[in-house]
């Protein structure tokens, strides 16, 4: 189950900043606002910035999740040794 929902992570992460760069111009039309090349390039880089630190956040949860069942193993480890 945990290896589907990994599996599941990474494949949206990779897909948000795309989708709210497209949804970002979609609404930002759909309001009748102008949009230049600048603006649009501008939120374009600032989307894929967002990319890096999105795709890190599923190994970040993943290394977190183990790194509290290790604590707990450690924990009941020490305390039922003599």
């Amino acid at each position: 189950m945990a290896g589907y929902t990994q599996s599941i992570n990474s494949s949206i992460t990779t897909i948000i900043p795309t989708l709210a760069t497209i949804l970002t111009f979609v609404v930002h039309t759909l309001l009748g606002l102008p949009l230049g090349t600048s603006e649009a390039f501008t939120i374009i880089a600032i989307f894929n910035s967002m990319r890096f630190s999105l795709g890190l956040l599923p190994f970040s949860v993943k290394a977190m999740a183990e790194g509290q069942v290790s604590l707990v193993r450690l924990k009941v480890r020490l305390l039922s040794s003599p």
